[in-house]
């Protein structure tokens, strides 16, 4: 049963039309509304009136809404467009049904959300007006997972982000950002940030698996500084300098590209530190996460 809440004073009529799917509704806010009668929606608002209105309701066939108050005797309004425009309602909610169950079985054969968006799109049905409907519907439902996941691991960083975080709140990071790479195994900042928090609880083979993935999906000529910076520590605390060193070569020069690019010279800012960390620790012998 649908809560009509759309009156901001008594209402004093409301009347179903003849085949039962629209409610209409008058009172002292002096405005008659029409409803779905089903889903509760606001169809439209008619009119406006100068004063209290005490009945309105439908002319036998439905085509038709009369009201009248205090201050008239009475007014018609033509619903018939109305009835048409509620058809319009039902059937754009249909598509979003479809829409989503579709995109929601795609994301349950295991892809991730812009690999399931990506192949969605490109199966949307070829008629122009039932596409663009089609894909709005299943974009608000990718887009609402996508900020969900993005939430998640911004989370996670903010737990693991600091070389001091206690290893309570590492754990809790690697969970968060394992659900989020889980939600979205194709975005390349939720492996950065799933490394970040493996490397700051100790497991150093599984940090540097992360970040590598992460770099394999930035797929850039760029080395990102900040995974290379955690690798190279990583590296270095499983006992392997060379490869610790090669990576920190690596983190100085994408921090480099990074810096010479203004479109980068933020994020080259907020990865400084990191490299930094890395080269001291390193050049020193000091493993210490």
């Amino acid at each position: 049963m649908a809560v009509l809440r759309e009156h901001e004073a008594t209402v004093n009529s409301a009347q179903f039309s003849p085949d039962g799917g629209r409610v209409v509704t008058s009172g002292d806010d002096q405005v008659v509304r029409l409803f779905d009668s089903e889903t509760g929606e606001l169809l439209v608002e008619p009119a406006t009136q100068t004063g209290p209105l005490d009945y309105v309701g439908f002319s036998p066939d439905g085509t038709r809404l009369v009201a009248s108050g205090w201050y008239f005797v009475g007014q018609l309004w033509d619903s018939a467009r109305y009835a048409v425009r509620r058809r319009e309602i039902h059937e754009a909610n249909g598509v979003a049904g479809r829409a989503s169950q579709v995109f929601a079985a795609r994301r349950a054969w295991g892809q991730g959300l812009t690999d399931a968006w990506e192949a969605f799109r490109e199966d949307a049905i070829s008629d122009a007006l039932e596409r663009s409907r089609w894909l709005a519907a299943a974009e608000d439902v990718w887009r609402k997972a996508s900020d969900g996941a993005a939430d998640t691991n911004s989370e996670a960083w903010a737990l693991c982000e600091s070389e001091t975080c206690r290893d309570a709140d590492a754990a809790e990071a690697v969970g968060l950002a394992m659900e989020a790479t889980a939600e979205d195994p194709s975005e390349p900042d939720y492996h950065s940030t799933l490394g970040v928090a493996w490397f700051r609880l100790g497991f150093y083979h599984e940090a540097v698996a992360e970040l590598l993935e992460s770099e394999r999906l930035y797929d850039s000529d760029i080395p990102d500084p900040l995974n290379w910076s955690m690798i190279s520590m990583a590296q270095h605390r499983l006992g392997q300098p060379d490869l610790a060193r090669t990576s920190l070569l690596c983190a100085e020069e994408g921090l480099q590209c990074c810096a010479s690019d203004p479109l980068y010279s933020d994020y080259a800012a907020f990865a400084q530190p990191y490299v930094e960390l890395a080269k001291a620790r390193i050049n020193s012998g000091d493993g210490n996460p």
